[in-house]
């Protein structure tokens, strides 16, 4: 899988800190999440400065919007924070999963 340096920052400091989660997983067509924490309907997004650009803008909006009528939370972080601290952001993250547990289903019995 190819990633972005951000990406990369993202995956190592996700995964340092033991959190489940997947990468790229085309969900709603156009709309792909870079980070998808299912355990706590979380969606962590890296963008990079393209996403300063208006139509990036109006698109990660549409995005952002379309994730929360499915249930789902989008955290943004912009590329100077993912490289300046990553590890500020795996603190926000995991803190969130933490917090945001959906119960898992209860097993059948046999």
């Amino acid at each position: 899988m190819k990633m972005t340096d951000i990406e990369r920052a993202l995956y190592d400091e996700f995964k340092r800190r033991g959190l489940d989660f997947i990468m790229h997983l085309p969900m709603w067509g156009r709309f792909q999440p870079d980070f998808l924490f299912e355990s706590s309907l979380l969606i962590v997004q890296a963008d990079g400065w393209i996403h300063k650009r208006p139509k990036e803008r109006a698109r990660d909006a549409a995005f952002n919007e379309f994730a929360a009528a499915q249930g789902w939370t989008v955290l943004r972080f912009g590329w100077r924070d993912i490289l300046r601290d990553p590890s500020a952001i795996g603190r926000a993250v995991a803190a969130f999963v933490l917090r945001h547990a959906v119960p898992s289903a209860p097993s059948q019995p046999e």
